[in-house]
């Protein structure tokens, strides 16, 4: 461990997509990156009041990845990076989570050319907004609310799938 980041070496396991996730194309199942989930949930809950909402594994991935979490009393964000040292950084950032207390979806009459907004169902009866934006590079996010906080997971260059996947994870494994 170096400076709170956690190295995760990810593991050869064949995995089969959450039932119900919008797939753009079919892939052959890939491997998974498991989430320090035990030592990022301890970290946050030193530094946020709000309730933790973390999946055990990032889908899809066999990259080498470092997880590091920072928070306030109504906000946190577990960054998912290529490098120890990116601290969530666009130019080495895979993603990340972040919660914000009393956020809101984004308002779908405001989609501008090229960007997706659509309304997505999610695990255990909850409903969330996926988005799909083009910038520097092009960002999958997925948000849902549970007891007034928004959580968002986004993936750089990622797809719906797997932030489906991934928002799906953290919302059976529930708080920690």
């Amino acid at each position: 461990m170096m400076n709170g980041m956690v190295q995760v070496m990810a593991r050869s396991m064949v995995v089969g997509l959450v039932a119900g996730a919008i797939a753009a194309s079919p892939r052959p199942a890939v491997a998974n990156v498991r989430v320090p989930v035990n030592q990022m949930a301890s970290q946050l809950r030193q530094q946020t009041r709000l309730p933790i909402m973390l999946p055990d594994v990032i889908p899809g991935t066999t990259d080498l990845l470092y997880f590091s979490a920072v928070g306030n009393a109504s906000e946190y964000t577990l960054n998912i990076d290529y490098r120890s040292d990116c601290g969530g950084a666009a130019a080495c950032s895979f993603g990340g989570l972040i919660a914000f207390q009393g956020g809101v979806f984004e308002d779908p009459e405001l989609v501008v050319p090229g960007e997706i907004i659509e309304w997505v169902q999610l695990a255990n009866g909850v409903t969330g907004q996926y988005q799909y934006y083009c910038g520097v590079s092009c960002t999958a996010l997925m948000s849902w609310q549970v007891q007034g906080v928004l959580y968002n997971v986004y993936l750089k260059d990622g797809r719906l799938d797997d932030v489906v996947a991934i928002a799906n994870g953290a919302i059976v494994a529930g708080f920690r």
